[in-house]
């Protein structure tokens, strides 16, 4: 299920990762993390979200490299959107991208719509945060301590710091190995 992804993200000349407007921690971590891990491959990457809309989350490294939607490379051949059940969620100056370019949507949660050209859906996993450390571990791409925190945040957003009953083994697996990078 992940290398149909994975061979359209190594394909594009130019991707656009996203999530979900008013990002919480899951959206933001996911979006910055795999951001940072196809641009580590070589890829033209830009991650557009708000930065307006982040709040305390600015403090997360890498936040100064978003691009606000409205800015965002409209001749992108490929959209990624996280943690984004359907296309009402995400940031509305991307809709005309969504329309031209290939999409993927990647989610964990059992409500997504499943709207995208390709979509992985896993709502057994905690985040979206997870997901891309599941398709990173997939594809063999190196974690580093900036992409370890963007996907701590986001598994500590969507668990509760590991409370709720999403937390599962697979869960605390991710985050073992987080820990293994300096987070």
């Amino acid at each position: 299920r992940m290398e149909p992804l994975l061979t359209r993200m190594r394909a594009a000349a130019h991707i656009v990762v996203t999530a979900h407007a008013r990002p919480d921690g899951d959206a933001l971590g996911a979006a910055l993390a795999l951001g940072e891990l196809l641009r580590n491959q070589g890829a033209a990457v830009q991650v557009a979200l708000e930065p307006a809309e982040i709040g305390a989350l600015a403090a997360l490294e890498g936040t100064q490299t978003l691009t606000p939607p409205a800015g965002a490379n409209m001749a992108g051949d490929l959209l990624v959107l996280l943690d984004c059940g359907d296309l009402d969620r995400m940031p509305e100056a991307l809709l005309p991208l969504s329309r031209r370019a290939f999409t993927i949507n990647i989610d964990h949660h059992a409500t997504n719509a499943m709207f995208a050209a390709l979509n992985w859906g896993e709502p057994v996993c905690s985040s979206c945060g997870q997901m891309v450390w599941m398709l990173a571990r997939h594809a063999g791409w190196p974690l580093n301590q900036r992409i370890a925190e963007a996907l701590w945040v986001a598994l500590i957003t969507d668990t509760g710091r590991f409370a709720y009953e999403n937390t599962k083994p697979a869960t605390l697996r991710c985050a073992a190995d987080l820990l293994r990078h300096g987070v």
